[in-house]
Formats: structure tokens, sequence, C-alpha cells
């Protein structure tokens, strides 16, 4: 059902759901992960949508961090990180460059504990790039320019495709 309210991008009711089964004791990393997704979707109000999945982001962070997560599953991987991107992305704000950036500086973290779990996509890096030309920025060429090294270091350790510039 939480998967349904997801496609349809009703994140209030995937929500509701989610609190309903952390009531019942039964919350999971991938329930976590629809249901940010279904925030990722929202066009409503960012705030929200932003605080909320960003909290969910939190707490699935957490999990594979602490353990919980059995190891070798992958109840959720780096597309939670690229739907957050997204929403930052879609928010239109002029900090959501930096914001961006700070997911990936995150993932790149997190790929220290939970190797080959969490790391930047080149989708992501994508994303990042655009919203760092969204907006008229006296730092913008600095912030591409690390960021193409970011990418470049990923793609160096076989985990990305090397950039076609």
């Amino acid at each position: 059902l939480m998967k349904g309210y997801c496609r349809l991008g009703d994140a209030e009711n995937a929500d509701k759901m989610l609190q309903e089964m952390k009531a019942l004791g039964y919350v999971d990393a991938f329930n976590l992960a629809v249901c940010l997704n279904s925030w990722s979707k929202s066009t409503d109000n960012f705030d929200t949508a932003i605080r909320r999945a960003e909290g969910l982001l939190d707490s699935i962070v957490y999990m594979y961090k602490s353990e919980s997560v059995a190891p070798g599953r992958k109840d959720a991987d780096s597309w939670v990180f690229e739907d957050m991107a997204r929403l930052w992305s879609r928010s239109k704000r002029p900090e959501a460059s930096d914001k961006i950036v700070e997911l990936i500086d995150r993932m790149e973290a997190l790929h220290e504990n939970v190797p080959h779990l969490f790391y930047p996509s080149e989708h992501l890096f994508i994303v990042a790039f655009d919203a760092i030309s969204a907006f008229e920025r006296k730092d913008a060429a600095d912030k591409a320019q690390m960021l193409l090294r970011k990418y470049q270091n990923f793609a160096g350790q076989g985990l990305l495709p090397q950039p076609r510039v």
C-alpha cells in the first residue's frame, strides 16, 4: 500500500502509514526509503518535504551505520540520496547546489563505512552540476571544478565511469 502512495506521490498518506508501522514496531530501511521517495516527488510544500525527507535519510543512514540492517541487505542504497538531491534541485532554492554537494560529501564518508552501498552515481553529479548552474554565483566555476575532481576520484576508484570532458 505504501508503494502505491509513493507511485501517486502522496507523501502525507505514505508518511501516515509509516507512522502506523512504527507504532507496530515494524519499520525497516526499505519502508523509510519508500516514504522518502514519496516526499521527493512532492511539489506542494518544499519546506515540509525537505524536512521530512532529510529526517528519513538520517534514519536510513543510522540503520546501516548501526548495523540494524543485516549485512549484505540492500534495502536502500544510493537512490535515496538521489531522491533527496532531486528534491533540492526542484526546490529552485539558492542553497540547493550546496545541499547537493553536502549529500555527495556525506556519501563519500559513508562509502568508507558501508562500501559499495552508498556512493554517488553519475546522475547525482549531473543533478549537482545542474543545480550549480541554475543560479548566478561568483563561485560557480570553482564549485564545478571541485565537483569534477570529486567525480574523478570516484572514477579512479572504479565506482563511476571516466568523465567525458
